[in-house]
């Protein structure tokens, strides 16, 4: 159903749906390699809130249902999930290498691997830093969506 190699047909041109199509299966692999860690956390996390004194007194007031999901449990819960998921972005880095190299897919992860075995130290500083900006800009951003969804947490310098 869908290619498993390369990112078009060869001798064809790049285009939107040859892109689509055969980027399904490494996308689903770089996926399902990184759901179960954000599943255990969001269960591990909902359950810690669900047995919290604010949840027990929401409920003593008459809170329950969707109403107390949305505004007591899902706040606290998401917190710790996107802490997690700023933090696995180098995660998904080395995983993009093995799944450009197992797939035939052109990308960055393929070009810093090419590097590092040619020692090419400039361009494997430049995607070592550009991969270091990633991540710290994937921190700042659940950061940025913790500080979102909770306003009583501050962020100072």
């Amino acid at each position: 159903w869908f290619p498993t190699s390369g990112a078009r047909r060869p001798g064809d041109d790049y285009s939107l749906d040859g892109l689509v199509t055969h980027a399904v299966l490494p996308y689903l692999a770089l996926t399902v390699s990184m759901v179960p860690w954000l599943l255990l956390t969001m269960r591990a996390a909902v359950v810690e809130a669900t047995g919290s004194d604010a949840v027990r007194a929401a409920r003593a007031r008459g809170v329950n249902g969707w109403t107390l999901l949305r505004g007591h449990v899902v706040p606290v819960s998401v917190l710790p999930t996107l802490a997690l998921l700023g933090t696995r972005l180098p995660e998904l880095i080395a995983g993009a290498a093995i799944v450009e190299t197992v797939f035939g897919w052109p990308g960055l992860a393929e070009a810093l691997v090419d590097s590092a075995v040619a020692l090419d130290f400039s361009l494997l500083a430049a995607l070592a830093i550009g991969s270091a900006v990633l991540v710290l800009l994937g921190s700042a951003l659940s950061d940025a969506a913790a500080v979102a969804i909770d306003p009583r947490i501050g962020l100072t310098a």
